[in-house]
């Protein structure tokens, strides 16, 4: 993967780490039958949508932890 595009956003060459999300276009590199078989494996991976329909709270809390 050369770069990934994320509405306003363009990460060029990505490390391992980078996740992917919906709606992300991917500008990848590699001869015909590589990308190919890397279209291959995008259509037939299977994403827990699930995951991406939860809402949780998120807080952000300050507290000062005292020395005894």
């Amino acid at each position: 993967i050369a770069a990934i595009e994320r509405e306003d956003l363009t990460i060029n060459v990505p490390d391992r780490f980078e996740r992917l999300f919906p709606n992300d276009i991917i500008l990848a590199i590699g001869t015909d039958a590589q990308l190919k078989k890397f279209k291959e494996f995008l259509e037939k991976t299977e994403v827990d949508t699930d995951i991406l329909k939860t809402k949780e709270e998120v807080k952000l809390l300050h507290f000062t932890v005292m020395k005894e």
